[in-house]
């Protein structure tokens, strides 16, 4: 029998950020798996999220739309196409990383926005 010698605290969750000029800047750029412009949205990565909810704005990067006669890259890694599950997780931190990498030395971060430290990684 296990023995509670503390009383546990629930600890707060960060609120995840919602920022829309993020999400435009993010889907202004290349799709990061094929490098197709103009057909680009802002995809979320899914570490650490439950059912239907989105992680913070601020974990994701650029994938291509479904168009005519392409799946797109977006629907490919949602559907599991892709990667395994494992890999999968991997290639969205550093999509993620890069993506915020990317938008900080090309000078566009939004300036109401801090950088996140998982970035630095």
């Amino acid at each position: 029998m296990a023995v509670i010698s503390e009383m546990s605290v629930p600890l707060p969750k960060a609120a995840p950020v919602r920022s829309e000029a993020y999400r435009r800047l993010v889907a202004s750029m290349p799709c990061i798996l094929c490098g197709i412009e103009g057909f680009t949205q802002h995809a979320h990565g899914n570490l650490g999220k439950g059912m239907a909810l989105k992680t913070c704005d601020l974990f994701a990067f650029p994938l291509c739309a479904a168009r005519p006669g392409e799946q797109g890259c977006h629907a490919k890694l949602d559907q599991g196409a892709l990667f395994a599950k494992a890999r999968r997780r991997e290639a969205e931190m550093e999509w993620a990383r890069r993506t915020v990498r990317f938008l900080v030395g090309a000078g566009q971060w939004p300036p109401n926005l801090n950088v996140p430290d998982w970035a630095e990684a």
